[in-house]
C-alpha cells in the first residue's frame, strides 16, 4: 500500500480501468480517464472535476460486478482500441494543456 500511495503521489495523470487505484488517484487529485467494464459510471465514475471515462459496451446483465455470466466479458474486449484511443487522445491534450502532465 506504501508503495501504491507514493506512486499516486507523483502521478500527473492516471489511465485505466475501473479500481481501487484509479479511485484513490482521483480522490489524491490525479486526473483520471477510468475505462468502465461491467460497472456503471453514473455509479462509480471517480470524483475528480477532471475526470473522464469510457463506458463498457451494452450487456443485459450489467452491472454484473465481478462475475460476468459470459466465457469474455463483452463490455470490455468489444471496445476496440481506436475507440479507446479517441476518449483517451483528447483527454492527456486537456491535461497537458493545464500544466498537470509534462510532455
Amino acid at each position: 500500500m506504501a508503495e501504491l500511495f507514493a506512486v499516486v503521489d507523483r502521478a500527473g495523470v492516471f489511465i485505466g480501468n475501473d479500481s481501487g487505484p484509479g479511485h484513490l488517484a482521483a480522490f489524491c487529485g490525479v486526473p483520471t480517464f477510468t475505462l468502465f467494464g461491467p460497472q456503471l459510471p453514473e455509479w462509480f465514475g471517480p470524483l475528480h472535476p477532471a475526470a473522464r471515462w469510457l463506458e463498457g459496451k451494452a450487456c443485459p446483465y450489467k452491472p454484473c460486478s465481478d462475475y460476468c455470466r459470459f466465457s469474455v466479458p463483452i463490455c470490455m474486449v468489444n471496445s476496440p482500441e481506436e475507440e479507446v484511443w479517441q476518449g483517451v487522445k483528447p483527454f492527456v491534450a486537456r491535461t497537458m494543456e493545464r500544466g498537470v502532465l509534462r510532455a
